[in-house]
C-alpha cells in the first residue's frame, strides 16, 4: 500500500512537468496486434485524467504493420504516436520520420533513463539521440522440465556453458541405439539470428564494432560461439529439421524436448496448451560463459515528426510510463514492464516472472542501425547452411564478414 501512495503522489507532481494543455485535441495512436485490442482500457483512464485530449486508436496486424508504416511515412499520413518494435526504431529514425525526444525527457518527472532497464533504454537511442521510449520489454530465458532434469540427476538447471552441455548429454536418450533418440535434450532453432547472437555475446564477442562500422565475425569469440552452437547438432543433442517434433508444446509435454529457449509469451501458452504439466516445468536465466547476456526485445512508443500534437503525444507516453500503469498493462496483456520500479509489485514476485526480471538486468538489444534486418537475414541464411552441412563454420564466417561489410558500407 505504501508503494502505491508514493506512486500516486508522483502523479500529482506531473502537473509541474514540462508540457502544455491542449484544447479539444484528438490524438492518433497506432498499436499493433493484440495490444490494439486491449489498449482501450488504458485510453479511457488517460482521457479521464486529460479531459482536453481524446485518443483515437488504430489496431494494425503485425504482418501488415511495417509496410503500412512505410506507406504512411512516404505519404505523410503518420499518426501522432506509434508502437514500434525495438528493431524498427533505427530504420524509421534514419528516414527522419521520428521526433527526437531529448527536450521532453529533460523536463519529465516520469521518463528518466535510470527508471528503465539499461538494455531497453538503448533500443530507442540512435546516434546519441532518443527516438523511442520503452513501453514493454521481453527477453529470452531457459524453459526446462524440472521433473525430467531431476530424474537425470540434476536438482537445478544449468548455469554455465559447460553445465548446459553436460545436462544435454545426460538428457539425451537413445535406448535402442539406432541413432534416432527417443528423447533429445534441447530445442535450438536452425536459423534464428537472435539465439546465435546471444551465444556470441556470452562468449565475450559481438557482431559489429563499437561504432557499428565494421562486422566482427572474424573475431575468435564469434567463431567459438558459432562452433559451440553447432556442436549441439553435431552431437545429436538437438534435432535437425525433419527429425524435430514440430509441435513444441507436445514435445515439451512428452519430454521429447525437455528444454528450450524462449520469451515470456510462452508462460501463458504453456498453461493453455499443456496444463497437465503445470508444476513440472520452470524457467531459469540463460547459462553463461564470459557473461550471461540475453536478447532485449519488446516495443517502444515513438512520436512521428509530422505530428501536430507532440506535447499531447508526450503526455500519453508519460502516462504509459508511470509505474502503476505499467503494472496495469501487464495485468491486461502479460507484457513485461520496462520501468524497473514496477517490478516491486507483488505480481512480479512469482518465481517464473521474477526470473525474467533477473534476466532483463543482463539483456542487450540488437545493433541500432537501419541495416540490422539485412544482417539478421544473412546470419540466419548461413546458420542454416552450417546446420545442414552445406557449409563449414569457417566458410560461413568468412561470407558473413564479407557480405555484412558490404551492407554496412551502404549506410
Amino acid at each position: 500500500m505504501r508503494y502505491y501512495v508514493l506512486v500516486s503522489a508522483a502523479i500529482f507532481i506531473l502537473t509541474g512537468c514540462k508540457g502544455r494543455t491542449g484544447e479539444g485535441v484528438e490524438l492518433t495512436v497506432w498499436v499493433m496486434g493484440a495490444e490494439g485490442e486491449k489498449i482501450r482500457d488504458m485510453v479511457l483512464s488517460f482521457e479521464k485524467e486529460h479531459p482536453d485530449i481524446s485518443v483515437k486508436t488504430q489496431t494494425i496486424p503485425w504482418l501488415d504493420a511495417h509496410m503500412k508504416l512505410l506507406t504512411a511515412v512516404i505519404g505523410g499520413t503518420t499518426p501522432d504516436v506509434c508502437q514500434l518494435g525495438t528493431t524498427w526504431v533505427p530504420e524509421f529514425a534514419s528516414m527522419d520520420a521520428l521526433s527526437a525526444l531529448g527536450g521532453y525527457i529533460e523536463g519529465s518527472c516520469v521518463v528518466k533513463k535510470e527508471n528503465f532497464f539499461a538494455g531497453s533504454w538503448e533500443t530507442g537511442k540512435i546516434d546519441g539521440k532518443i527516438y523511442g521510449i520503452p513501453w514493454y520489454v521481453d527477453t529470452r530465458v531457459l524453459f526446462y522440465r524440472s521433473d525430467i532434469l531431476k530424474e537425470a540427476g540434476y536438482s537445478s538447471p544449468p548455469t554455465t556453458w559447460d553445465e548446459l552441455k553436460s545436462v544435454c548429454r545426460a538428457l539425451r536418450s537413445d535406448i535402442d541405439g539406432d541413432g534416432t533418440p527417443e528423447r533429445y535434450a534441447l530445442s535450438l532453432p536452425n536459423n534464428d539470428a537472435f539465439i546465435l547472437v546471444i551465444f556470441i555475446w556470452q562468449a565475450g564477442g559481438d557482431i559489429l564494432s563499437d561504432d557499428y562500422t565494421e562486422p566482427t565475425f572474424d573475431d575468435p569469440e564469434a567463431e567459438e560461439a558459432f562452433r559451440f552452437y553447432i556442436s549441439f547438432f553435431e552431437e545429436g543433442l538437438v534435432p535437425v529439421g525433419g527429425t524435430i517434433d514440430t509441435d513444441l508444446f507436445h514435445a515439451f509435454k512428452t519430454g521429447f524436448l525437455p528444454m528450450f529457449i524462449s520469451g515470456p509469451w510462452m508462460i501463458e501458452l504453456l498453461h493453455e496448451q499443456v496444463p497437465d504439466i503445470d508444476g513440472k516445468w520452470a524457467v531459469a536465466t540463460l547459462p553463461a560463459k564470459e557473461n550471461g547476456y540475453s536478447f532485449m526485445g519488446g516495443c517502444n512508443l515513438s512520436i512521428f515528426k509530422k505530428s501536430n500534437n507532440k506535447d499531447e503525444a508526450w503526455k500519453f507516453i508519460e502516462y504509459m510510463s508511470q509505474p502503476e500503469n505499467q503494472v496495469r498493462w501487464f495485468k491486461l496483456t502479460g507484457d513485461l514492464p520496462s520501468v524497473k520500479s514496477s517490478w516491486e509489485d507483488e505480481a512480479f514476485q512469482v518465481p517464473v516472472i521474477a526470473t525474467f526480471g533477473r534476466q532483463l538486468e543482463r539483456a542487450r538489444p540488437s545493433p541500432p542501425i537501419p541495416q540490422w534486418e539485412e544482417i539478421r537475414d544473412k546470419i540466419e541464411t548461413y546458420l542454416e547452411e552450417v546446420v545442414y552441412k552445406r557449409r563449414t563454420v569457417e566458410e560461413a564466417l568468412v561470407l558473413l564478414q564479407k557480405e555484412c561489410r558490404e551492407i554496412i558500407s551502404r549506410r
